[in-house]
């Protein structure tokens, strides 16, 4: 399976079914951005690259859903720099999240979503994507030495390696 493909198939369990139409266009436009510059990384599929394009690429397209509802503009509108915005700089510790959940969970319940509603696709991606992981003292020496583990909401600091990735190609 290519890296492309990858993208794809798994990104669209993020995107889950069903949702605003707004919601669809979201996705539309972040696989669009992303898909070029992913075709230019070495296939890593099934890693932790992996991982993280398809992190971010659902943070992108949520925070494309949220700016345009938010803003009551379609999600081709809006620019892509509000993106960088609305996430503000990755925290400097990996286990604190800064403001970024926050602004996020703000701007969902702005847009009319339950952060609990179960069939909600959008709310799902979010819970998905702002899962906590802990921190490193919830974690064994042993855990800790491979090296590979991951703290506090290290799902949502994938969107900062893929709008890094983006700004880099443009």
């Amino acid at each position: 399976m290519t890296a492309t493909r990858a993208l794809r198939d798994l990104t669209a369990q993020l995107r889950g079914s069903g949702g605003p139409h707004s919601w669809a266009a979201a996705w539309e436009r972040a696989l669009a951005e992303v898909r070029p510059v992913r075709d230019r990384e070495p296939d890593d599929v099934g890693g932790r690259l992996s991982t993280q394009w398809i992190e971010g690429t659902a943070g992108l397209a949520l925070a494309y859903y949220l700016l345009a509802e938010a803003g009551g503009t379609p999600v081709e509108k809006v620019p892509s720099g509000a993106v960088r915005v609305l996430a503000g700089q990755l925290p400097q510790s990996r286990s604190e999240p800064g403001p970024v959940i926050g602004r996020f969970d703000t701007l969902l319940r702005r847009a009319g979503h339950l952060l609990e509603a179960p069939t909600d696709p959008v709310a799902a991606c979010w819970r998905y994507l702002r899962a906590d992981f802990g921190t490193p003292d919830e974690y064994d020496d042993i855990t800790q030495a491979v090296g590979h583990w991951r703290l506090g909401p290290d799902r949502l600091r994938s969107l900062f390696v893929v709008l890094d990735r983006i700004d880099a190609t443009s």
